[in-house]
């Protein structure tokens, strides 16, 4: 079941469709790496600006339960 508080990266028409699963011990969504990327650069964003801005604020962010995950393998 989905928890209600968890969070999902904005615009949701973009990156929805990321979404590649649930994990239910931090009850947070998991987003492929590279569908992000493809997404950051719909919004305007090069690859090398997209990658950065997955690291520092969607990676390095991550810590509490209901924020976003990504995976990259």
């Amino acid at each position: 079941m989905i928890n209600k508080n968890t969070m999902y990266l904005k615009p949701r028409s973009i990156f929805d469709s990321c979404i590649v699963g649930y994990d239910l011990v931090y009850q947070s969504w998991l987003y492929d790496y590279y569908l992000l990327l493809d997404g950051f650069v719909v919004l305007g964003l090069t690859y090398s600006e997209a990658a950065a801005f997955i690291s520092y604020n969607v990676i390095g962010a991550h810590g509490n339960k209901f924020f976003p995950m990504v995976n990259d393998e």
